[in-house]
């Protein structure tokens, strides 16, 4: 199962998931909150 089987509710399957992700920076947007501070492309600026 990718990703998208991870909600925001199983914090376990979260942690797991973010162990096997690369730097913060490559993280999908989808994946993270969107904020003002977060660009389109999904880098934290």
């Amino acid at each position: 199962p990718g990703v998208d089987s991870v909600t925001l509710g199983d914090s376990d399957a979260i942690a797991r998931a973010v162990l096997t992700l690369p730097p913060v920076a490559h993280i999908p947007h989808a994946l993270r909150p969107v904020t003002e501070d977060t660009d389109p492309s999904g880098v934290i600026v």
